[in-house]
């Protein structure tokens, strides 16, 4: 009787170690990553769009240096002020 008694406390003691241990590293990965998934997709996203705008800002501003340079040589050559003629 005392023998079965000291089993199941054992077994008690057991299963609740078991419940209370921390769980292995790769679920606790796990879990990291499903809970953060929404913030490293947001951040994924924003660090995509970041690099289009520069890259788009990056061509605009090498037509409009364009455009100028074009405009400033028409400026400066005076005959083809006079396209008029």
């Amino acid at each position: 009787m005392e023998l079965e008694k000291q089993d199941e406390i054992i077994r008690l003691l057991k299963k609740i170690e078991k419940n209370t241990a921390p769980p292995p590293k790769w679920k606790r990965v796990v879990y990291f990553i499903f809970t953060h998934l929404l913030t490293i997709i947001v951040i994924i996203i924003t660090a995509y769009l970041v690099w289009k705008m520069y890259s788009l800002l990056g061509s605009v501003s090498d037509k409009v240096s364009s455009i100028r340079e074009g405009v400033s040589e028409l400026l400066t050559i005076p005959e083809k002020w006079k396209f008029w003629e």
